[in-house]
């Protein structure tokens, strides 16, 4: 069993004298590449001044490095991370493979693509991706995704807010979404794992210029729902602004048409807050619907890039039975569940593709988890494990994480 340190993420508030119009320097941390195999973040610091403002962005980039071979002799087929920072004083953007379709880890190679969720709540970022072809890696070191913040807090003169961001965190002590797996036959964790952080650091400076800028930071619902069921859509707005706003207006649609509206009394410089529709699909027939949550630009808000988030649901025939995307039966959807599917990747079952054919060596009747019907992917099994199952099931990554 691997050993791993959980660190708490600290609100720093560091008074410091002033002498005249002396500025606080902040020096950069130089550190040594951990041992293999690790995960860690690049550059060591990122340092703002008095001159930076709420809404300001800025990337990091996290690397990888794998051994020659695990203590079971094998190379490393499947990577992934969780990564904790303060969701008081930022929030995550976006996640981003550093090879365009594919880590620097796996260039070249077939993977399932990345698998990613973004949880600006409780302040944690999980990614991963696994190989599909049988192949694995050996000793090397390379970048795996690029992941951009936005600074939702600023701090008030003579203070210094300070935080990590940081692959050695779990969330929740049940639950260890940071390693690499084995290739086959073992799929199992490299051990000793070894982490290094990134330190956020804001130093003080003037009161920021008054902003007003509220933006829909994520929108959320089941991918599939039953003709019929009323599915539940979760809107999320931030209030990036520098002072608090009231009377905040949300707007919720499917293909256009109004789900419902909601209003929020008063949202706080810095604060979010969750809104939840019920989309009653009775009257909505079966297929692909894009499901968008937008809110109304507060006044003198200028920036309007980000007022609206879309997601996409499919509505389903409710004869179908429902499929599991949890293929272990662990409570949780995760890259351990995803490198089963891409284990029977290009496999097909008995009678496939004619009657009284065998099913395929590497075939796994749980890894059907979709196929297509009118031309949209559904989570209806068709008896194969082609690029259907694993683009359902990286959809559904990260459920039953939190």
């Amino acid at each position: 069993m691997r050993e791993k340190t959980s660190k708490k993420l600290t609100l720093l508030l560091i008074v410091t004298t002033l002498l005249g119009t002396m500025p606080l320097i902040m020096m950069p941390t130089i550190r040594a590449q951990p041992p293999a195999p690790s995960f860690y973040v690049l550059p060591a610091t990122e340092s703002f001044n008095a001159s930076t403002t709420v809404g300001t962005q800025f990337t990091v980039t996290l690397w990888a490095s794998t051994p020659a071979q695990s203590q079971n002799g094998l190379q490393t087929f499947t990577w992934s991370a969780e990564l904790s920072f303060n969701a008081t004083m930022l929030q995550c953007l976006s996640v981003t493979l550093t090879n365009g379709s594919t880590s620097q880890l796996f260039s070249g190679l077939l993977t399932t693509g990345l698998s990613k969720v973004i949880d600006n709540k409780a302040g944690t970022v999980t990614a991963g991706e696994s190989l599909t072809s049988g192949e694995s890696v050996g000793a090397m070191t390379a970048s795996l995704v690029d992941i951009k913040f936005n600074i939702t807090l600023a701090p008030t003169p003579g203070q210094t807010l300070t935080c990590n961001i940081d692959p050695a965190y779990g969330a929740n002590p049940s639950i260890d979404e940071t390693y690499f797996l084995d290739a086959l036959p073992s799929l199992a964790e490299e051990t000793p794992l070894s982490t290094a952080f990134c330190t956020y650091a804001f130093s003080a400076g003037a009161v920021p210029p008054t902003i007003h800028d509220v933006v829909m930071s994520s929108v959320s619902a089941g991918s599939s729902v039953l003709q019929g069921v009323s599915l539940p859509v979760s809107a999320s707005i931030l209030n990036n602004g520098t002072v608090t706003e009231t009377s905040v207006v949300v707007n919720a649609t499917a293909n256009g048409t109004l789900i419902g509206t909601q209003t929020v009394a008063s949202i706080g410089a810095g604060s979010s807050q969750t809104l939840t529709f019920n989309w009653n699909t009775t009257s909505a027939s079966l297929g692909t619907y894009t499901v968008t949550a937008t809110v109304t630009p507060v006044a003198n808000q200028t920036d309007l890039t980000s007022i609206s988030k879309s997601i996409t649901v499919q509505v389903l025939n409710a004869t179908h039975p429902p499929v599991s995307f949890d293929l272990n039966g662990d409570g949780k959807v995760d890259m351990k569940d995803i490198s089963l599917v891409a284990l029977a990747f290009g496999s097909h079952g008995p009678d496939i593709p004619n009657p009284g054919s065998a099913a395929s060596p590497n075939w796994n009747p749980k890894a059907d988890v979709a196929g297509l019907e009118n031309n949209a992917i559904v989570e209806v099994p068709d008896g194969k494990v082609d690029m259907n199952d694993i683009v359902e099931i990286t959809l559904h990554f990260g459920e039953g994480f939190h």
